[in-house]
């Protein structure tokens, strides 16, 4: 990592550990993960139970309805202990209170399913982000050459022209198929053509945390993904929710319930993720996944550490979990691994889409300046190759059932080759 992407981390790392910021982090010896601070989640059937064990610890709590989801989502309120105790201290509390008991001949009652309301975070790594933030796609790496002349590899102005000459010819690729894409939301009228495409609410925030004058580590991380998405199926019609802020963090439950609000989908892209209290299935996004219809096809980046550790919620069986490799096939050194790794492929110095910013549209701006497009390596961008090629597999007539049974064709492709702790190569 160069002296700017560690001053950009640097800057996202002050936020995140400043009074301002709403994330706590909690460091273990599996390696701890993020959290929302004041915030817990119980399934609704335990509900009643942690109240029980809370209130003689005096811990008072607020709590939304569960709703479809069936979690809870509990914000701390006054009481002694609540006052000074984090997230992490207050669980546990609740499961040193809440003794397995016996129930009769039906053997001990299960464990509480309760935890803390996760922060996940757009190209998972626990300390930073994607693998170095986005860099400008400069011209004078356009000219073609050979690759280690040339940072974007057989990319640059070709993978930038080539986007945008499939979008205006729009062949049947994707044609009919629903992606929804769950990240920092979309930039409309970087390229107009891609607009015609990407549904999108509001306007993403490129300099908010923290507002210094300088993009944030993550924005335009959404509209990045939805370009490489649209690379692969020019003619699918891609949504952007917006979920996580410009710095890349979200809440679990926010992202679970975004999933529970887009039943439609054909295929879900996740180029998000993080790890859990314990390496637990973390509660909003199980009841989330579970929910969704069975032909949905659901991908998720598997994260940038270089650690096999399971990241969520690309760890969920029902998830098409994505690895990165770079132009050799040979795994990226960033990318994540191990049995819950399904497939892999290129995510080193992808070109993609990518907000302007510069001192004209941002009289406040430091540079790195960016044109509309930007490089950035990282499993985030290697999913939303997988999810182009699925959803332009269900455009084929007559070839697959479902957008999940077009996810599991190239998991299993016989043809292909396997990597170990990676799964699947795929060229795309």
């Amino acid at each position: 990592m160069n002296e700017r992407e560690s001053t950009a981390l640097d800057r996202r790392t002050r936020w995140l550990e400043g009074p301002d910021s709403p994330i706590g982090s909690h460091d273990d010896e599996r390696g701890g993960y993020f959290y929302a601070k004041d915030e817990l989640l119980v399934v609704e059937a335990d509900f009643p139970r942690l109240e029980r064990v809370l209130a003689p610890l005096d811990i008072k709590v607020d709590h939304d309805h569960a709703g479809k989801l069936g979690v809870v989502r509990l914000r701390l309120g006054s009481g002694q202990d609540a006052s000074r105790l984090q997230v992490p201290e207050i669980l546990a509390r609740v499961r040193a209170a809440d003794q397995p008991q016996d129930r009769g001949g039906n053997g001990k009652q299960p464990a509480l399913r309760v935890g803390p309301n996760h922060v996940l975070s757009g190209e998972p790594e626990y300390e930073g982000g994607p693998y170095g933030p986005a860099r400008p796609s400069v011209p004078e790496y356009e000219g073609g050459g050979s690759a280690a002349a040339n940072p974007a590899g057989s990319g640059g102005r070709t993978s930038r022209d080539s986007l945008i000459e499939r979008l205006m010819r729009g062949r049947g690729r994707g044609k009919g198929v629903r992606v929804v894409v769950i990240d920092t939301g979309y930039t409309r009228n970087v390229h107009p053509v891609m607009d015609q495409r990407v549904r999108s609410t509001g306007t993403p925030e490129l300099d908010a945390q923290p507002k210094d004058g300088q993009i944030d580590y993550e924005a335009g991380h959404g509209t990045f993904v939805a370009g490489c998405i649209l690379r692969h199926a020019p003619c699918a019609s891609v949504e952007v929710v917006e979920v996580l802020g410009p710095a890349g963090y979200g809440t679990e439950h926010d992202i679970a319930q975004a999933i529970l609000d887009h039943p439609e989908a054909d295929v879900i892209n996740l180029s998000l993720g993080g790890y859990t209290d314990g390496d637990h299935v973390p509660w909003s996004l199980n009841a989330a996944l579970q929910k969704l219809r069975p032909q949905t096809a659901v991908v998720a980046a598997a994260g940038n550490n270089g650690a096999s550790r399971p990241m969520w919620p690309a760890a969920f069986k029902r998830v098409v979990s994505v690895g990165a490799v770079d132009d050799r096939g040979q795994q990226a050194p960033f990318s994540n691994f191990g049995w819950w790794v399904d497939v892999c492929t290129s995510a080193v110095d992808v070109v993609g889409p990518f907000p302007r910013y510069n001192e004209q549209t941002n009289p406040g701006a430091v540079a790195p300046f960016f044109d509309g497009w930007a490089l950035w390596s990282g499993t985030s961008f290697a999913a939303p190759k997988v999810a182009g090629e699925i959803a332009a597999r269900c455009s084929l007539p007559f070839r697959y059932a479902s957008a999940r049974a077009a996810g599991s064709s190239l998991i299993n492709d016989p043809k292909r080759p396997h990597l170990p702790d990676l799964g699947t190569l795929l060229d795309l």
